[in-house]
């Protein structure tokens, strides 16, 4: 019986291989913006030095 499965999963990854590299891209970029959202919170962007940028 687990021999079916792993063969029907085999099968639904090599048919849908592009999708879920896809997927897989765009969660790793919502992930990485997620994560970096704190740090954009704190930054004081107030200074002359940030305006003239």
């Amino acid at each position: 019986m687990g021999g079916i499965v792993a063969e029907l999963i085999d099968k639904y990854i090599q048919k849908n291989r592009k999708e879920l590299q896809y997927l897989f891209v765009q969660d790793n970029l919502y992930q990485t913006m997620k994560m970096s959202e704190s740090f954009f919170m704190e930054w004081n962007n107030d200074d002359e030095i940030y305006n003239e940028l």
